[in-house]
Formats: C-alpha cells, structure tokens, sequence
C-alpha cells in the first residue's frame, strides 16, 4: 500500500536512459496498447517505463503477449483462439533481446521498435493471436568418421569429427565411449 509520499516508482521519459538498466519484467496493458518495463519492482530502486504502441494508422493497436528471443535461431509459437490454430514462425534472423507481439486488434505478429512503438507486422492473416512462446533452436551434433583428419603419430586407427547445425552460439559438452568390438 502507497503512503502520501512514498514514490512508488522512478519514471523515466526516454528508453535511451531507462535501458542502462535491464528491466526484469515486462507488462502489456492489452486494450492500452502500452508495453510496461519494470526494474528492480518492489525495491526502493524499481523504476519503471511505458512505451505506447502504434500500428502507424488511427485505430489503437493492442497486444496480447509479447516475447523476446534470446538468439536469432528458434521458433515463436503463436495461437490463434479464434482460428483454432497454433502457428509455427521459424527463423535464423530473429534479433535476441527485440521485442515481437501478438497483437489480436490486428491479427498479426510484429516486431516491436523500442524507441517509437510502431509495430511492424512480421506475420498477417490471423484471427485472434492470445499467446505467443519462444522456443531457441537446439544444435544438432552428429559424429562422423572422418579421414581427413592427420592422425600420423597419434597412435589411432581412425578419427571421428563433431559437426553441429542449428544455434551453435552457446558451447556444448559432447562426451563418447569407444568400445573395441574385435575382442
């Protein structure tokens, strides 16, 4: 409960100064049209930011989920309740930490500008998009015999090599057991 006085939050006018802080939670007012940016929330030091959305013509765009994909390779999961669907938007050029939102006044996915609003539509034609998900996508690793590989001096009879596809930004741990089958 506020008390006369007592600032509930520090507001900031400009995302240029608010994102030298990195907001721990984000809030769609739907109907609003607005994205909510909130530090720290519930500290004495939460600070807090509201960027109005536009879809650039008179009528007020609203969202209903809004996501931020955490590498350029994944998968956003959209649902449209109305066209009892489940869309499935794949990409190798999302950009990590933009801001994509379902918006079910327009019936599209957007990419959001976070310094002016405007929601740019990336998919069009759905009926009520209500949920959106981002799913990263997994590397692939695949061993292959390899006899490319100078083993001269090694003492081995045969090399292997590790090929990924997919996301291979984040470092992974392969581990492999060699039986010898001939004994």
């Amino acid at each position: 409960m506020a008390r006369a006085g007592h600032k509930l939050c520090q507001m900031f006018n400009d995302f240029r100064d608010f994102f030298r802080f990195i907001a721990d939670l984000v809030l769609d007012s739907q109907a609003d049209g607005d994205l909510i940016f909130i530090n720290a929330p519930g500290s004495p030091n939460q600070a807090a930011l509201r960027l109005h959305l536009t879809n650039d013509t008179t009528s007020q765009i609203t969202v209903d989920d809004t996501l931020f994909p955490t590498t350029p390779s994944g998968t956003i999961y959209v649902v449209d309740t109305k066209g009892d669907t489940v869309y499935a938007v794949t990409s190798d050029a999302f950009q990590p930490g933009g801001a994509y939102s379902a918006s079910d006044s327009d019936g599209i996915l957007g990419k959001v500008d976070l310094s002016t609003g405007l929601v740019t539509p990336v998919v069009t034609g759905m009926q009520s998009p209500h949920g959106a998900l981002f799913v990263s996508a997994v590397s692939d690793v695949a061993v292959f015999r390899s006899d490319d590989i100078s083993l001269e001096g090694l003492n081995v009879d045969v090399g292997f090599e590790v090929k990924r596809t997919g996301d291979v930004s984040n470092e992974i741990q392969v581990q492999y057991v060699v039986k010898d089958l001939a004994s």
